[in-house]
């Protein structure tokens, strides 16, 4: 429903008390009186089911009538014929193909939504002369004849969105009878406008009013329309720009005076954004992005705009393959430019080396989010010039992107001397760090490690990060995530997602003071990395007075893939208590092997991808190891035996889901030993779903065991899929607790014959 209609119908049923209407999806079995009809002043039928309208409305003080999302019901000619003063009409999504005859004697209709509509012929729209709002958002319309629009002197709202783009333009061949672009001229009191220019050539002069006080004008074949841009607000001034040649800018300056959302596409015969395109500095823009102009080489000229002060009131710069891109920012820095961006987000811009000089970027004090991608040259952020010994202040920063920027080398540089290890430099990075809330690195960087954690001081003053999400994805070089212990200087108790993906050289990824302070972590996914141990050894752990056994409590979601390097991280004296085991190491040892260790908070675990793991834990493990585990998936791993041994069914008592698939050698799901049978009765009670797939050697899912020692009742979906060694699924006393079992699904299992055995 348009805005304006929504305000109008939410006010019906306090204002109003004659008022027709049914809630949403409703099935209209019968239609009031015709005495009802007569009082009536709004009727409001949202997503109704209407088997079929009557004639005619009998409702001479119907003022707003609301009738939408009915594509399959026809609108009969003389429906409206005796709505002598209706107001507001909405028929949105309705088959108004042609339109009823009736609509053209509502003389007093001021609002006419038609949004959602096919619509071939609109000429009896011409008619209402007292129409003020006219919308066709997301509507389709085939024919809009000349000189109607011109007709609706009262108009003050229009929204054609791309619902018509057949313009006509002067001197241009373009079908008969199209509506001109120059009648919208003759709209003296338009102050919205909504409308889609393909050809930026047919456009007239002085097309746009001053008067315009909401407008949303694309110019191009380039551009999507997309409603929800201006939902998010009422106040909205957009326009969109591919037009192909600069000799054109001149017709929409009146907007380009007024634009707070400014897009533009293929720029020609422009080296600058500001002052070629508005010479008093954008005043007023608060959205920026610029895209596909290969001319361009700055955003702002300091040589064209001198000591102006640019874009003060700017909060997002969106800028994507400018390929001769040298510098946002020519020249010695206006304070007050860019004072108020929060939002940075740079790609294929391949002559550009830095983002910022160091001047600029002091005055970047509301900065939150900086995205760089796919920049072949960019070797630092930020470029310091000279000398200065002012602070930097980088605490406002949350997020920060690095994508395949393969000569990054470091956060900014001082003249020739890059200052990853400068003391000015590690201040920043701390700085940095302790506002980020997320880190994404990505392809292709030269990076070696992302946090120096060297001390700035002796004194032992530790900072909270607000880092709560680090992704570190396709990097090559980088060998380590922290370069030393920061033990006393940076605390990264926030964080609560990692991800570490496709990174050969990276051999660990938390130091053990890191990995003893995350107890929100929740999501932790390692994949595809050289990795020999995921919480590294450190000299200097014996030297710290702590306890060196740790849990990460809050852990829900552990997925470990492609890991061929890991093996168990040992300290001198103690195993840590997350210790996550081998893969290739000449004494195989299981995955979980030590009683200490506890993933109380863990729900989902995932191993897959370790053609080297011969066990995942030991038979015996404290009860509340696993204790909210609801889900486990064990994915092409190297079982001799079984997935899960009988002593650890125990700790699974809360699973849900349980998914074993890939395992070439495992012979049987559930373990063969069952100690102790008459003190422990009813594991797995919880389980709702077994699913086992391409097990070749599997020969059976359990053996037949004490009575009420599985307790499968609640196992509604049991499937199976390419087990060719399988017999017989059930035994007889597993059989007679399958009380839920909904689904059972078998396929390619040649060898099963029987879903039971005898006993």
């Amino acid at each position: 429903m348009h805005d304006v209609v929504h305000s109008f119908a939410a006010s019906i049923p306090s204002e109003h008390h004659h008022v027709f209407t049914a809630a949403y999806h409703t099935e209209l079995e019968e239609w009031p009186n015709k005495d009802f009809f007569e009082q009536c002043t709004s009727i409001s039928l949202p997503y109704c089911k209407i088997p079929k309208l009557p004639e005619v409305f009998e409702c001479p003080k119907l003022e707003s009538f609301f009738m939408f999302n009915n594509s399959l019901l026809k609108i009969p000619e003389n429906l409206f014929s005796r709505m002598e003063e209706l107001k507001v009409l909405d028929l949105t999504g309705m088959h108004l193909s042609p339109l009823p005859l009736s609509l053209q004697y509502l003389e007093n209709l001021q609002t006419l939504c038609l949004d959602q509509c096919v619509l071939e012929d609109i000429s009896a729209i011409g008619e209402l002369k007292q129409l003020q709002v006219l919308s066709f958002i997301q509507s389709t319309i085939v024919r809009l004849p000349s000189e109607i629009l011109s007709r609706l002197a009262q108009l003050e709202e229009l929204y054609m969105g791309d619902g018509f783009v057949q313009w006509k333009g002067e001197g241009h061949d373009e079908p008969r009878n199209n509506a001109n672009l120059s009648e919208l001229k003759l709209l003296s009191k338009l102050s919205t406008l909504e409308v889609h220019i393909m050809d930026a050539n047919i456009m007239p002069k002085d097309l746009f009013s001053t008067k315009l006080e909401r407008f949303r004008v694309f110019i191009g074949d380039e551009w999507d329309w997309d409603r929800y841009e201006c939902e998010v607000s009422n106040d909205y001034k957009t326009l969109k720009l591919k037009l192909g040649r600069s000799a054109l800018l001149e017709r929409v300056k009146v907007l380009l005076m007024k634009t707070e959302d400014l897009y533009l596409d293929d720029l020609r015969g422009l080296r600058s954004v500001l002052y070629e395109l508005d010479d008093q500095g954008f005043p007023e823009l608060k959205h920026l992005h610029v895209q596909n102009s290969l001319g361009i080489q700055y955003i702002i000229d300091w040589m064209i705009m001198g000591h102006s002060t640019a874009f003060p009131r700017l909060e997002s710069l969106f800028i994507d393959n400018l390929h001769n891109l040298e510098k946002i920012y020519y020249g010695p820095y206006m304070v007050g430019s860019f004072s108020n961006l929060r939002k940075l987000k740079v790609g294929n811009c391949n002559a550009l080396r830095s983002l910022f000089s160091f001047s600029m970027f002091k005055g970047l004090g509301k900065l939150e989010v900086v995205d760089m991608s796919s920049c072949e040259i960019m070797e630092e952020i930020a470029v310091e010039e000279g000398e200065d010994d002012e602070e930097i202040n980088l605490t406002q920063i949350r997020s920060l992107t690095l994508d395949n920027l393969p000569q990054l080398t470091s956060f900014c540089s001082q003249g020739q001397e890059k200052c990853v290890l400068h003391p000015k430099e590690r201040k920043r990075k701390q700085q940095l760090l302790q506002a980020l809330k997320k880190l994404y690195a990505r392809t292709r960087m030269k990076l070696r490690c992302h946090f120096s954690a060297q001390r700035v001081s002796e004194a032992p003053v530790v900072e909270r990060s607000q880092l709560r999400t680090l992704d570190i994805r396709d990097l090559p070089n980088l060998k380590q995530v922290w370069n030393m212990d920061p033990h006393g200087i940076l605390s990264f108790y926030n964080l609560r997602l990692v991800y570490a993906w496709n990174c050969p050289k990276l051999k660990s990824l938390f130091p053990f003071s890191i990995a003893l302070g995350l107890p929100h972590l929740a999501l932790l996914s390692i994949n595809g990395c050289g990795m020999e141990e995921v919480v590294a050894k450190e000299e200097s752990v014996e030297a710290i007075s702590i306890n060196p056994k740790f849990v990460f409590r809050g852990l829900k979601a552990l997925v470990l893939w492609q890991l061929e390097e890991l093996r168990i991280s040992r300290n001198a004296r103690n195993t840590y208590r997350w210790a996550k085991s081998q893969l290739k190491i000449q004494v195989p040892q299981p995955l979980f092997a030590f009683r200490e260790v506890g993933f109380s908070g863990l729900q989902h675990l995932e191993l897959s991808q370790f053609p080297e793991l011969k066990a995942v834990w030991q038979d015996k493990l404290p009860f509340n190891f696993f204790y909210n585990l609801s889900r486990l998936v064990v994915d092409e791993c190297m079982f001799p035996s079984s997935s899960v041994p009988s002593g650890l069914l125990p700790i699974l008592n809360n699973l849900d889901k349980l998914e074993v698939r890939n395992c070439d050698f495992m012979k049987e799901v559930f373990g063969t030993e069952w100690e102790n049978a008459n003190s422990v009765v009813g594991h797995l009670s919880k389980l709702n779903e077994l699913d086992l797939i391409n097990l070749p050697m599997l020969r059976r899912l359990w053996i037949e065991v004490p009575n009420g020692i599985l307790d499968l009742r609640n196992l509604k979906l049991l499937k199976i899929h390419n087990c060719s060694s399988l017999r017989n699924i059930f035994t007889p006393t597993i059989c007679s607790r399958l009380e839920q079992l909904q689904v059972l699904e078998v396929k390619s299992c040649a060898m099963v014959k029987q879903s039971s055995q005898k006993a």
